[in-house]
Parts: C-alpha cells; structure tokens; sequence
C-alpha cells in the first residue's frame, strides 16, 4: 500500500477532498494502462477494482464514503462503470475516465476511432462503427458536427430472409360441410357415443359455424368440449317436452274387453263370431219431434 496519497488542490476546490483522490487515481491507471496498451475497450481505458481493495488502499476512508464518492462521480459524468471480466459470475466493476473527467484532470482525450472522411462513402462494417465518448456507440441514425459540414448517415442492417412455412397436408374428412374429422376420431365417436349421438354431435357443430362464423383449429376438439353436453341437455328438454304434452291418467281411455287384438283376428272362428255379433246389433235410430 502507498504511503504517500496527493490529489489536485483545483480539483479538491471543486469537487472535494474524496473525489480529488479518486480522480488522481484513476488518472494514474488511466496513463498506465496506455502506456501498455492494456485493459482498452470501446474507446477507453479501463482499470477495475472492489470496495473492499479501495478500502484497504485508503483506509481512512470508510466503504460507505467510498461507495459515496464513486456514485458521485459516475453521476456527475466524470467517471463511467462497466464490466469486462472474463467469467460471468464476476461482478467486479471497471472505471475509466470520461470526456469531461479528462478535460478536468487536463489529460488529453482522444479515443482511438477511425476518422471519417466528408468525401467517403458512409457504410460502416461492425468493427467499423464509432463511439461517443460516454462509452457506447452511436445509434443506427445520427448526424456528425464538423467545421465546415453537418452529414448524415445511417447504417442498415442486413435482413434475414423470411421462411415460407411449409404447407401441411390434411387428412380429415368432411363428414358435414363445415364438419372436418380424421377417421380414427370419426371412429372414436362412433366407438364412444354411438352413431345416434355422434351423428346430431356433427349437426349441432355445423349448424353453429354456420350460424356464427365460428372456426375451429381440431372440430374433434370442440365436440367433446361442449359440443356433447349441448347434444345431451337439448335430448333431456326433448324428453321433458314428451312428458308434459301427454294427458293426466284419469283423462286415458279405459281398455275394451270386446276390442278385437290380432290373435282374435288370427282365429277364424272367432272372427266368424266377431261378424254374426256386429250383424245382429241393432242399429240405432234417432226420433225428431217438429213443433206445429
């Protein structure tokens, strides 16, 4: 650990005594690893460290007041946080400085981005596409400044081509006009229900598309979903309509002993007797008076 700590008076008037020390810190990363060529990402130069190690690094400042600082300068913009470490479960962050973090520390700012020229073509490849100085790239569409031209460009992204989907053949067979089964649910009706049931089931389901517009992805499906209760209740309301429409038994005509059955009509010698009683009945007859 360094015994000796120093900090920008200008910077500590400005800012305060704590973030003084972290900018100094950060600058001093930030020359090193440029230096060296190392820890450079998206036009940047990163150095990374926890709460824990900048703790022991100054230890009179307590981790509360470290956090306080770096969230600070990360909002005021002199400071950006990313994290670039090889394993996914890492979660230390990374600082580097920002445009106005250099320009405070008055260390020269110039990210290493590929120049554009006014006469070129603008179409930029992937590793091609430049970076604002907060760290991330520049949207699709923008517009650059320059001195003595404003210019436009957009990047547009290659599409994929779109897969037709593949036509699926059917295997169902009308057994009504709007109706549609396989043969094997066909038979499972059948097999189930019976073919009284299953034959209405079909009538009910293609009268109501019919009168609804109603499309069915499996017909096979809305018949037993409700298809089979609904053919079910309208046989209990016919049944219950049968029942009321017959008279009360006191109404019932009483049976006829003499009335002729078909083994009667079978025996000749009855129906002989049944002929000789029919001839010899006598024949009503009805009187009227007249007023004179």
């Amino acid at each position: 650990m360094s015994q000796t700590h120093s900090f920008s008076v200008a910077v500590a008037e400005k800012l305060g005594l704590r973030e003084a020390i972290f900018l100094n810190h950060f600058s001093f990363w930030h020359h090193q690893n440029r230096a060296n060529k190392r820890h450079y990402f998206d036009g940047h130069y990163w150095t990374y460290n926890t709460v824990k190690s900048f703790n022991e690094q100054y230890p009179y400042l307590s981790p509360k007041e470290i956090w306080g600082v770096l969230d600070r300068l990360e909002k005021d913009g002199y400071i950006m946080t990313g994290n670039y470490n090889e394993k996914k479960m890492d979660r230390t962050k990374w600082y580097a400085l920002t445009e106005k973090g250099c320009l405070l520390l008055s260390i020269p700012f110039s990210p290493e981005v590929k120049c554009i020229s006014l006469y070129s073509k603008m179409d930029f490849t992937l590793w091609e596409i430049p970076f604002s100085p907060t760290g991330r790239a520049i949207p699709v569409t923008n517009t650059l400044l320059t001195n003595s031209k404003q210019i436009t460009f957009s990047i547009r992204k290659k599409q994929k081509p779109r897969r037709t989907p593949l036509a699926v053949k059917s295997d169902k067979t009308a057994y009504r006009e709007r109706v549609k089964l396989t043969e094997q649910e066909y038979t499972t009706l059948i097999e189930k229900h019976g073919q009284q049931i299953t034959d209405l089931c079909l009538d009910k389901l293609d009268a109501y598309k019919l009168a609804n517009g109603k499309k069915y992805a499996s017909d096979y499906g809305a018949i037993n979903q409700w298809v089979l209760t609904a053919v079910a209740e309208d046989q209990q309301r016919l049944n219950r309509g049968q029942r009321n429409n017959q008279p009360p038994p006191a109404q019932r005509a009483a049976p006829n002993p003499n009335a002729e059955t078909y083994s009667d009509l079978r025996d000749p010698e009855r129906v002989a007797a049944l002929a000789n009683a029919r001839s010899n009945s006598p024949k009503s007859s009805t009187t009227q008076t007249l007023p004179f």
